[in-house]
């Protein structure tokens, strides 16, 4: 009986990660796919304005650091 419970804890704490990890996965992606349509659509001082303000925060994110290079040049 005591192996079933810590199988049934382990489990729902692995669940437990697993969503909290897509859910901070999803949010970063956010900010990479708004710079991305902002760059497409030509809009390219608003999409510069979003990638400083992420990097504000997270200033060594390569992904976004990427795409600031690609709005500017």
């Amino acid at each position: 009986m005591t192996h079933a419970r810590i199988s049934v804890s382990k489990t729902l704490r692995l669940m437990a990660l697993t969503a909290a990890l897509f859910a901070v996965g999803s949010a970063f992606a956010d900010d990479y796919s708004d710079v991305n349509q902002l760059l497409r659509s030509g809009k390219f001082p608003e999409a510069l304005a979003k990638a400083d303000q992420y990097l504000s925060t997270k200033p060594r994110d390569p992904q976004m650091r990427f795409l600031k290079g690609v709005i500017q040049t």
